[in-house]
């Protein structure tokens, strides 16, 4: 398999595009699943008290197999779990081999109920995964499975995910944060009501609230483009006058 390159900046824009529009998550993984060749591509959250999943974006898992994760993953033979202080943290890229390092036990996870009734019958072996935010008993989980034929992640794939991860941490940190200032109309009811794209940015361009024309502007790249969750002028020659 030749060597995973850096994701395309195609990409990283789908990332933060998915701050603003929670749907996008959806074309993330679908471009995920490109740029890391695997058969499914998952967002969720776990609810680790209630012991509970709630998907986000799942793209190569069929319903039936939804309906009983709970049921095969929140099972007291998961390594997955017995770990997950130490691995369900942002910035710690998780594959299935890191779990063996990490219990200092060779296929840990081939051995539990969670890979041989759930996994296995899907025709999913190898896993890379990152936690995006973790707090309050919640984790903000992408996960991306491949088949026993396309072999491990390697670790070439292996970086440049995790450089994927923070880009997509941000992009959710946004998201929140966006939904926070939304939830106060006080603050945003006169934007949301003027027919003129608005929107607030903080010190460094960052977008941290959009009316609907400015949200269509920057659907059309009139102008304004978001890249990397920053505002900037969509020719270089203006970006000074958006500075000023």
């Amino acid at each position: 398999m030749p060597a995973a390159q850096a994701p395309s900046e195609d990409l990283t824009d789908a990332v933060y595009r998915a701050a603003l529009e929670p749907q996008a998550w959806d074309e993330v993984m679908q471009a995920m699943r490109s740029a890391f060749p695997s058969q499914a591509q998952t967002f969720y959250l776990l609810h680790m008290q209630p012991r509970r999943i709630q998907p986000l974006s799942l793209a190569g898992i069929e319903p039936r197999w939804v309906r009983n994760f709970d049921e095969l993953y929140f099972t007291a033979d998961n390594p997955c779990l017995r770990v997950s202080p130490q691995l369900h943290r942002p910035g710690i890229v998780r594959t299935s081999e890191r779990l063996d390092r990490v219990l200092r036990r060779r296929g840990a996870l081939y051995r539990s109920a969670y890979y041989n009734d759930w996994m296995r019958p899907q025709g999913l072996k190898y896993t890379i995964g990152n936690t995006l935010l973790s707090e309050g008993g919640i984790v903000a989980n992408i996960t991306l499975m491949r088949a026993p034929e396309l072999r491990c992640f390697s670790a070439a794939e292996v970086r440049a995910f995790a450089g994927l991860s923070r880009h997509m941490t941000r992009a959710l940190q946004m998201s929140i944060r966006l939904d926070s200032i939304e939830s106060c109309a006080v603050h945003t009811a006169v934007l949301d009501a003027l027919p003129q794209p608005a929107a607030i940015v903080g010190v460094q361009h960052q977008l941290l609230h959009a009316n609907g024309a400015m949200e269509g502007l920057l659907r059309r790249g009139g102008g304004l483009v978001l890249r990397q969750g920053r505002l900037q002028a969509a020719q270089a020659a203006a970006q000074p006058l958006l500075a000023a």
